[in-house]
């Protein structure tokens, strides 16, 4: 071997050994593996949990029951105005436009009893008819919107006073063993004393006041169009309908009713008893000192005055015990003659 041949293997073996330590890559190598999509050179591989740790708490699911938006509400805002005793749709409850009363009884019991007033008194019907039931009861609603059945000018108008006079009449004919009686008119206690004397001098035996139910406070702009549209409101802008559709403050002429103050101060000295709902409409009173809208996920008011029917539904069983309380019931119904 010459000297140029040594030169030239020697320089093969010194970039053959390179080569043979780092790895040559050999014709068939299908070269470096292509990255996945979703892999990119910043992202850290990702982080296994330990299934001992506590999961992540949850957030609290929403208090529906504390705003207008609770499926289970009854019944629905859009229906809680039409929500009223079936003598509405039946005309058995006048109009205040009406001229005449009903002249229609209901339940086949022998003891009659007489509905007077207005709507306040018009309101309880169901729940009445359902004790009326039990009680051998025979129903005669004789109200009408906006007419207390009075006779003195203060709290009436002379078309009202027409009315309670026909109705008058009818007492004295059918001659009742028990009269219930309520309105929201501002009559005064002189007055409702006055139609007592009036109804046992036509031959009415017992005769119950029926206290006027709460309701919103004149000053309270959210509820001027009535308790329903509040909650629409309140289940539109997911307020809470408990304090901001509250009604009627504490203190103030509405809580206890407009009229309820005369009747208590009517029945003094009297034969004649009051009963009173308001604590079960007042019980659940929110932030201010007001009435809740919706109790037990029924709607209280259906409008700013009337309480839904199916509110009064509800209050079925202590209505029926205070009207015993107050001597309703144990009537033998042989006053006819």
């Amino acid at each position: 071997m010459n000297r140029r041949e040594m030169v030239g293997a020697f320089l093969a073996i010194v970039l053959l050994v390179p080569c043979l330590l780092a790895g040559c890559a050999r014709s068939d190598d299908p070269g470096p593996r292509p990255v996945r999509e979703t892999q990119t050179a910043t992202q850290k591989p990702a982080r296994s949990v330990s299934r001992d740790r506590a999961p992540r708490r949850q957030a609290p699911r929403p208090r529906y029951n504390r705003w207008a938006g609770n499926p289970a509400i009854r019944p629905a805002i859009e229906a809680a105005v039409d929500d009223v005793a079936s003598i509405y749709p039946s005309q058995d409850h006048r109009l205040a436009e009406a001229a005449e009363p009903s002249t229609r009884s209901f339940g086949e019991g022998p003891v009659k009893v007489y509905l007077v007033g207005d709507s306040m008194m018009a309101q309880w019907w169901t729940p009445l008819s359902t004790i009326g039931s039990r009680h051998g009861w025979r129903l005669y609603p004789r109200t009408r919107s906006g007419t207390a059945f009075a006779f003195l000018r203060e709290g009436t108008t002379r078309s009202s006073r027409a009315y309670s006079a026909k109705v008058l009449a009818h007492v004295r004919r059918d001659r009742p063993d028990l009269v219930l009686m309520s309105t929201t008119s501002r009559v005064s206690a002189e007055g409702i004393r006055d139609a007592n004397r009036r109804l046992r001098k036509a031959g009415a035996g017992k005769v119950i006041l029926v206290a006027d139910t709460p309701k919103p406070d004149p000053s309270e702009a959210r509820l001027a169009d009535g308790v329903p549209a509040c909650l629409a409101t309140a289940r539109r802008e997911k307020l809470n309908a408990r304090t901001y559709c509250g009604f009627g403050r504490r203190g103030t002429k509405d809580w206890d009713g407009s009229t309820t103050p005369a009747m208590r101060e009517a029945v003094k000295g009297t034969d004649m008893e009051l009963v009173s709902m308001n604590d079960l409409i007042n019980r659940a009173t929110v932030h201010g000192g007001t009435s809740a809208p919706i109790i037990d996920n029924t709607i209280v008011l259906r409008d700013k005055t009337h309480l839904t029917n199916t509110f009064a539904v509800r209050t079925e069983k202590s209505l029926e015990a205070r009207l015993r309380r107050a001597g309703a019931f144990g009537i033998d119904g042989d006053r006819a003659g």
